[in-house]
């Protein structure tokens, strides 16, 4: 084969080549993300605080009776960084000692506390109102330690990304110091964690297994 021939061939199949490019480029830009959602329900006791402050001395607010609830992947969801978490109140109330008994939102009789007592101390005040006896959370690792800053939940829905090094979600109640010790009831929240997914496109592997096959026949024209 003359070297005209050759060049002429090459050429051939170096344009294949592109077009397969900008083929394959444009099914990949143009592939919808997979939504995948998974939803639980958790009981959070009255008795319950929000947190461990003895994993968190920088948010050491005192103790409760019960431990917090804790959310992780043996609660059926995967609680993974880069997902998507809401929370809303379904059902119950807790009980702190003062007369009625309060959904998530909590008891509005001592006003707001972000930022002045107990848990609500530690929560930002433009998260406010947070009442005696809201439902508080926080995202921790596997040793409970708080990843970013504790938080208002409340009747929701209450909707967060998961932190990068978080594993698990801390829920309890806005009480302080031993005042735990009469409070009472239950309420049941739903969480619903989401994440998409791109899947890999079947236009990938056309482009692959072209390209493959472009530099085989080519490397035999050319030969």
């Amino acid at each position: 084969m003359t070297n005209a021939k050759k060049s002429k061939k090459s050429k051939k199949y170096q344009l294949a080549l592109v077009a397969l490019v900008v083929l394959s480029t444009a099914s990949i830009t143009s592939t919808a993300s997979i939504t995948n959602s998974a939803t639980i329900t958790a009981d959070v006791y009255g008795i319950s605080g929000p947190w461990s402050s003895a994993s968190n001395p920088s948010f050491n607010w005192g103790t409760s009776i019960l431990p917090p609830t804790i959310i992780d992947s043996s609660s059926g969801l995967a609680i993974k960084s880069g997902d998507e978490l809401t929370i809303n109140y379904t059902s119950g109330c807790v009980a702190g000692g003062w007369p009625g008994c309060y959904d998530a939102n909590g008891w509005p009789g001592f006003g707001d506390l972000a930022g002045n007592s107990g848990p609500a101390y530690f929560i930002n005040p433009s998260q406010g109102p947070v009442y005696f006896m809201a439902l508080l959370g926080a995202f921790t690792d596997s040793n409970d330690v708080i990843v970013g800053n504790p938080f208002k939940i409340g009747n929701g829905p209450f909707n967060s990304t998961i932190p990068n090094g978080a594993s698990k979600l801390s829920m309890g109640f806005n009480d302080g110091g031993g005042g735990f010790s009469d409070n009472g009831g239950v309420i049941a929240v739903s969480i619903t964690e989401t994440s998409s997914v791109v899947p890999l496109p079947a236009s990938v592997w056309l482009f692959l297994s072209g390209i493959g096959a472009l530099f085989a026949r080519f490397r035999m024209q050319v030969a």
